[in-house]
């Protein structure tokens, strides 16, 4: 079908050229079907030429950067073209038509200007369509290429993430299991959740704002359950406006990254806020610095987390990260989808 429609065009192309001549020459001769002949019988020898500069000459040559050669073997074909239109149209003129005042004409400069002017314009249009249909196609490919290899980037990306998470939160299970087994029974339960939701729900394109805040309150539990005797921990979630969507596991690496960085055997201080208004989803999360020095770029997670922004939401967000004397402050905002 598609072989059809392309053999379709390509004849539309040709009968257009002839019709634009046919109707030109109604100056002269005033009879369109006449015309229209005339020139499919002139044009006609040409055509195969046309095509061995689009499928021959262009790909060989110009597309291979020869362009001297390109050049040199276009100009011999527009001069050899030219002699035969030129030669074709006075033999049908004079000697089938019996145009007897065709002669004068074909014998000046005029007739050799009608013919390769007539050339050129043809070769000149089927080459532009084809440079312009060829551009089409690569741009198209180029994209449809970027966009594979962003979504083998993202997968690759959440990948990392799910390994990441999961390794943090059984070491707290071992960690747990002697000296408070309930509490670690509470963890498993909670893991249990927060895996489910990576599980089902990390692979899409796109969750419901309440699903990521479920998830977000499981993972919150479990680090409660671990640090309750030094941590403290303030959270608001929003209740309305949670209808939006979002790209799943996108916020963890935040809250998740001031749980390890906050860790202080003094004592430490969490809080997470989390709005949304006009559409437009607001984080802010607040720790102590821990006993470990942090820096504003973050490890593997905080990496793969921007990667992400800039990939799924590309001038949809805004993301800063404070380092102040005593504490480290993020500051997110995402344009949600509905």
């Amino acid at each position: 079908m598609k072989k059809l429609i392309e053999i379709s065009f390509h004849i539309l192309f040709w009968c257009c050229y002839i019709l634009l001549l046919s109707v030109r020459d109604l100056l002269f001769h005033n009879a369109i079907i006449h015309n229209f002949w005339t020139f499919t019988v002139i044009t006609t020898p040409l055509i195969p030429f046309v095509y061995f500069n689009l499928y021959v000459l262009i790909p060989k040559l110009l597309f291979e950067n020869k362009r001297y050669q390109y050049f040199i073997s276009f100009g011999l074909l527009l001069t050899l073209c030219t002699i035969i239109r030129f030669n074709v149209a006075f033999f049908f003129y004079s000697k089938v038509l019996h145009i007897e005042a065709i002669e004068p004409f074909f014998s000046g400069k005029v007739g050799w200007w009608t013919a390769s002017s007539e050339t050129f314009v043809i070769y000149f249009i089927s080459s532009t369509i084809y440079l312009i249909q060829k551009w089409y196609l690569k741009d198209k490919y180029v994209k449809e290429l970027e966009n594979k290899n962003m979504r083998s980037e993202l997968n690759l990306l959440k990948s990392q993430l799910q390994p990441h998470f999961l390794f943090n939160n059984l070491n707290t299970i071992y960690f747990l299991m002697d000296d408070e087994p309930q509490k670690a029974k509470e963890l498993v339960v909670q893991l249990s959740d927060a895996l489910s939701h990576q599980l089902y729900k990390a692979n899409q394109d796109l969750v419901y704002l309440k699903e990521e805040l479920d998830y977000l309150r499981s993972y919150i539990k479990m680090e409660q359950i671990r640090h309750q005797d030094f941590l403290t921990l303030h959270y608001n979630f929003p209740t309305e406006n949670i209808n939006y969507k979002i790209a799943p596991m996108l916020l963890i690496t935040f809250i998740e990254n001031a749980f390890k960085h906050g860790i202080n055997s003094n004592g430490y201080t969490i809080s997470i806020d989390i709005s949304v208004e006009n559409n437009v989803l607001h984080l802010v999360v607040q720790n102590t610095k821990g006993d470990y020095p942090q820096n504003n770029k973050g490890g593997l997670g905080l990496v793969n987390a921007r990667k992400r922004l800039q990939l799924l939401y590309p001038n949809q967000h805004s993301l800063e990260i404070l380092d102040q004397e005593e504490e480290f402050i993020v500051e997110l905002d995402v344009k949600l989808k509905n």
